[in-house]
């Protein structure tokens, strides 16, 4: 982990965004924020800085890991399916998919694998729409907010899909639905694996690449300005996207290949962040 200079200067990081990744990126492998992050990011917010998250969680399930972190401008959710202020309360920008469309993907996939664990995301509790299935194990371990509802009494406003089991089924499913819908239909969604066993639909135009244009430009910083870091797949175009685009040194080696930087690993990589920054913005 990189030394930070613990002097005073108050305005080193003035006009500059540091956005990280949730799971596998600022928490560690107890999915904790450990210590060194959490006194690097204050750091770097009381000199100046702004910090906030992008993940694929929603408003409820990230709440807990980050209470004890200083976030000081709006996040971005749902893969970035929006993009939220909780000093507000409030979403300052959101996308959808149409539930016609989402109803088409999931009942096909019902069809062809029926024990298949199913959630869709809608704001609030996680609604789990296959009572069949196994539990995703996040939600059990957690302790998230979910209820069982029919597909059809789902509300309008669909922020993402998102598909849990084995790595190998997932890559099926991925499979499968370039097989039976058009390339047309397909481009309603973004598709991409969050996880080994998580595979997730947002809307086409949503992305954390996308909001994270999206939000430097609400808040007026220069892409630039903007240091980005993930760890896996849906956080590749978030990368590419920041002015400073970085890699833990365990994510996938075509994460890291799209990285300017490589720090070290989800236990203090936010420390080698600010680390990094620090030295840079003497």
């Amino acid at each position: 982990m990189a030394t930070i200079d613990r002097g005073i200067n108050l305005g080193k990081f003035n006009g500059i965004l540091l956005v990280s990744d949730l799971d596998g990126t600022l928490l560690n492998d107890y999915s904790k924020v450990p210590l060194v992050n959490i006194e690097a990011i204050n750091y770097f917010v009381n000199n100046g800085g702004l910090f906030t998250i992008a993940t694929g969680r929603n408003e409820l399930t990230c709440l807990p890991f980050i209470k004890d972190i200083t976030i000081n401008a709006p996040t971005i959710l749902y893969n970035g399916s929006a993009i939220y202020d909780f000093d507000k309360n409030t979403y300052i920008w959101q996308s959808a998919i149409a539930k016609h469309n989402g109803i088409a993907v999931i009942n096909s996939v019902l069809r062809q694998f029926p024990m298949i664990c199913i959630e869709v995301y809608c704001g609030g509790p996680v609604l789990l729409v296959n009572k069949f299935s196994k539990m995703d194990i996040g939600i059990l371990e957690e302790g998230q907010a979910y209820k069982y509802a029919d597909i059809c009494d789902l509300p309008e406003k669909w922020y993402k899909i998102m598909f849990f089991a084995d790595n190998k089924i997932l890559v099926q499913v991925e499979k499968f639905l370039k097989s039976i819908f058009s390339v047309e239909f397909l481009e309603y969604f973004f598709c991409m694996f969050s996880d080994s066993f998580y595979y997730e639909m947002v809307p086409n135009g949503a992305s954390k690449g996308i909001c994270l244009k999206k939000l430097a430009n609400h808040l007026n910083i220069d892409i630039s300005k903007v240091v980005a870091i993930g760890n896996y797949f849906n956080d590749s175009d978030m990368i590419e996207s920041a002015g400073l685009g970085v890699a833990v040194n365990n994510a996938p080696n075509e994460i890291i290949q799209l990285a300017d930087l490589v720090v070290g690993d989800n236990n203090g990589a936010l420390s080698d962040i600010v680390g990094y920054l620090d030295k840079k913005y003497v």
